[in-house]
């Protein structure tokens, strides 16, 4: 199911666990009641804190130190490993199958001219 315009989830608020328009998840009450349930059956847990807090405004890409070059640019390759061998698989398949049906078709002439 395709969630509704964003101006009509704006106005109306939608609730993403009951998926329709009406209310806004933090005040969906049903979902409030499954997660306490969960949380006191012992099904959900919160993790431990970090040591660290998380730096969510920083630039991870600041240039620290003047020996680093600055990135330009990034090539990515994806190796498709599922697909080739799929591939290789069906190859395989149908040789065998190819040689299977002119046995059989070499049985079945060689039975009708004897």
């Amino acid at each position: 199911m395709k969630p509704p315009p964003l101006e009509q989830r704006k106005k109306r608020g939608f609730c993403k666990f009951h998926g329709f328009l009406g209310h806004n998840l933090s005040r969906c009450t049903p979902f409030r009641d499954y997660v306490q349930k969960a949380l006191d059956e012992g099904r959900l847990k919160f993790g431990e804190k970090t040591k660290q807090p998380m730096q969510v405004d920083v630039d991870p890409f600041k240039k620290v130190d003047s020996m680093y070059a600055e990135v330009i640019g990034l090539i990515m390759v994806y190796i498709a490993n599922e697909f080739d061998s799929e591939l290789a698989i069906k190859a395989q398949l149908s040789k065998k199958i190819h040689k299977l049906m002119l046995r059989w078709l070499l049985r079945t002439i060689n039975l009708r001219m004897q």
